[in-house]
């Protein structure tokens, strides 16, 4: 949830009138028609990015300001930030028939960058293309000394997905020997710091040592995301955006198309050692393009999970794993600084809508708990052996031989959970043919993480989005889920308005004829199961490190009644982890709970509860028809949780 700050700054942008904004408008374009374009200007900007990007629907600006913002983008001259913010705001507005950009004549790649982030966003496949045979003419150059590449392998990467038959043949190979080049051979040697000029600006510098890694032991043959030190190299910003863009270009610029293993049929390399080793002792050389971009992928993501089992050092060197866009004037300029922090919230927030925000690329790294080793790393190094694996199965048994370790040293680290999706995913789709039983992973992924972690709005909607893509892999391990609905919910009580609609959607998997019953009663006492997570999270805070609206702060008994025994089997089976069989009447919690029922999120979580029976009762009917006992009446219906004897949304649910 927004704190008040936010919420007021995106209210006045999403409330601006038509009249208003035309007014505003016309004061940008006045600025933009400025000799200097200073501060003003750049204010301005963000402001107009911000009216333009916080509502769903596209505003309409003067044909007048999308001229200029054009011409300022193009402009040779325009200062980096203010090019930067006329792109985005271009970009919100995409697709636009008013646009009419031209890209002839700019040499500079940064310009290049922005110019085909704007085309891309209109969605036209014939301008997808061309961007397309731009960029790579571009790319295809191998001046050592030339412009900058690294801000048009994101726009590369956009357009490998958006139309993957955009590059011929040749043109794919070559682009797989340039990424080789970058992940494999970048420089171990650390970048020189760029002097602002004069004689005494800085003293005499010194030959620039080694990167090291995250340990502190000196790098002597390879540079990865989680590399160290002061200054980085070009290529090294490369080896970064060449592993950001990888398991895309993996994915789109295969000949048989996403996710399709080679035309030649290698399954039968399944279960075959003698053509396990015969593969991994290829010459790398003598591969063809494709794989052995491959095979560098693979030595790359295994030394980033061998780094990660590091113990990191503590220093203040700077690590691309800690913000590898940090160099990227994007992050600075984008921001939009709310009026005074008064509030750590309120700073967190400032901090927050400072991330990067790219057409082509994300940044797959930012500070973590984990030290200097980001759980992002981890995740897109696991999709990406991931990908390997389905293209080329002579990578499943190397890659065994270090996923279980892995996943035993982060179950341990509760920074780095989001980490264990993909090693889950990995083993429903690959466990049958390596004939390795998974279910230990699978009964730890549904019992401590959901129990443990339902407070992350991140993790929560990662976690439904694993199992929503992952159901036609469950096979047998489908009765996991199943049993462990009671878990899942927790995530939908903490996190209802933004889940709500990924949970209809997983509801009719999650429904048999054994577990109808009981998902029925605990829709009906959601709100319920809201308050109870709310007490159980509070309950581990001293009474002074809680907010001033604490509820329960004015309501003790709640917290009391947490630990009393004659109400610990009530909560126990409210939080329970698996389905128990058979549904408890809850009454005494839910009087209990009722000072909680003003609690915005448990009003939420109420609003939401309609809308979830709905389709419970549309998926119930194909499974297993419900006992009548258990179908809720006027005269007499289950308890309505938190709510009063008629609630407002009980109406609905009649």
């Amino acid at each position: 949830m927004f704190t008040a700050a936010a919420e007021s700054l995106l209210r006045q942008a999403r409330e601006i009138q038509a009249e208003e904004l035309k007014k505003f408008c016309s004061r940008v374009c006045q600025l933009l028609q400025e000799e200097d374009l200073g501060p003003d200007a750049l204010d301005a900007l963000r402001r107009l990015f911000l009216i333009v990007s916080a509502t769903k629907y596209n505003r309409r600006l003067e044909k007048t300001c999308v001229d200029l913002l054009q011409t300022t983008l193009c402009s040779p001259s325009c200062p980096e930030p203010l090019q930067l913010l006329c792109a985005a705001v271009l970009r919100e507005m995409s697709p636009s028939d008013s646009l009419s950009l031209s890209w002839e004549h700019v040499q500079n790649t940064w310009q290049l960058g922005l110019l085909a982030s704007v085309l891309l966003a209109q969605g036209d496949q014939k301008l997808v293309r061309s961007v397309g045979q731009r960029v790579l003419k571009v790319l295809e150059s191998r001046q050592p000394e030339g412009p900058s590449l690294r801000h048009l392998l994101p726009v590369m990467s956009k357009v490998a997905s958006l139309a993957p038959d955009t590059l011929h043949e040749d043109q794919t190979n070559t682009l797989n020997k340039r990424l080789v080049d970058w992940l494999r051979y970048a420089s171990i040697q650390q970048g020189v710091a760029h002097s602002s000029g004069g004689f005494f600006s800085m003293p005499r510098a010194r030959q620039p040592g080694p990167v090291t890694e995250v340990d502190g032991a000196v790098a002597t043959d390879f540079f990865t995301v989680l590399s160290t030190g002061q200054h980085f190299t070009e290529d090294q910003w490369l080896n970064v955006q060449a592993f950001s863009m990888l398991r895309t270009w993996l994915l789109h610029s295969g000949p048989g198309g996403p996710g399709t293993p080679d035309a030649d049929d290698k399954s039968e390399l399944e279960g075959s050692t003698l053509s396990v080793l015969s593969a991994a002792s290829t010459a790398s050389h003598l591969l063809p393009p494709q794989e052995r971009l491959r095979e560098k992928a693979f030595e790359y993501c295994q030394r980033l999970i061998e780094q990660s089992n590091r113990p990191v050092e503590s220093r203040t060197q700077r690590t691309f794993s800690s913000g590898c866009f940090d160099e990227d004037t994007e992050t600075r300029w984008l921001s939009f600084p709310p009026p005074g922090a008064l509030r750590k919230a309120d700073s967190d927030l400032q901090k927050a809508v400072s991330a990067p925000r790219r057409a082509g690329g994300q940044a797959l790294a930012a500070p973590s708990e984990c030290g200097l080793v980001s759980p992002q790393c981890l995740v897109e190094a696991v999709l990406v052996l991931d990908v390997l694996c389905r293209q080329d199965p002579s990578f499943l048994y190397r890659t065994l031989s270090c996923l279980p370790a892995l996943h035993a040293r982060l179950c341990g680290d509760p920074a780095c959970v989001r980490a264990l999706l993909p090693i889950a995913r990995f083993f429903l789709t690959h466990g049958e043919a390596t004939a390795v039983g998974a279910e230990a992973i699978y009964q730890h992924l549904f019992t401590r993480l959901p129990s443990e972690h339902f407070h992350s709005p991140m993790l929560a909607f990662e976690f439904i989005q694993f199992c929503r893509d992952s159901l036609p892999l469950f096979g047998r391990n489908l009765g996991i889920l199943r049993m462990s609905f009671p878990n899942l919910f927790k995530f939908l009580a903490w996190n209802s308005p933004p889940l709500t609609s990924e949970f209809v959607a997983l509801l009719p998997a999650l429904l048999d004829a054994g577990t109808a019953v009981e998902t029925l009663h605990l829709l009906l006492d959601l709100p319920c199961l809201t308050a109870a997570l709310d007490l159980h999270l509070r309950s581990s805070q001293a009474a002074s490190e809680r907010p001033l609206w604490d509820v329960s702060l004015r309501t003790p008994g709640c917290l009391e009644a947490l630990r009393d025994p004659q109400f610990q089997g009530l909560f126990q089976h409210l939080l329970r982890a698996k389905a128990s069989g058979t549904p408890e009447r809850l009454a005494p919690l839910h009087q209990l709970l009722q000072p909680l029922a003003s609690c915005a999120r448990v009003a939420q979580c109420a609003e939401a509860v309609p809308t979830l029976l709905q389709a419970f009762f549309s998926a119930v009917t194909q499974v297993s028809p419900l006992p009548g006992s258990s179908i809720p009446t006027a005269e007499g219906q289950p308890e309505p949780g938190l709510a009063e004897a008629q609630p407002p949304w009980w109406q609905k649910v009649r």
